[in-house]
């Protein structure tokens, strides 16, 4: 991204329960939607929208204690 340019993200989604059973197992929850990432550059102010389907996945609390 040069200086011309200025990015931002937008997540819409639901909370939906993943394998783990309890708060603290891997994948107890998992976030699940659509994310766009909106560039747009200064000169032309043209908005370049990126849209992607993801699942972002919680950590368990080894996981937390790893980072």
């Amino acid at each position: 991204m040069t200086k011309k340019e200025s990015s931002t993200g937008r997540f819409s989604g639901t909370v939906q329960r993943g394998a783990g059973h309890d708060e603290g197992d891997p994948d107890y929850l998992d976030l699940a939607g659509d994310l766009e990432i909106v560039t747009v550059h200064a000169g032309s102010e043209k908005e370049v929208v990126e849209r992607r389907h993801v699942i972002l996945k919680s950590f368990g609390k080894r996981e937390r204690e790893e980072e």
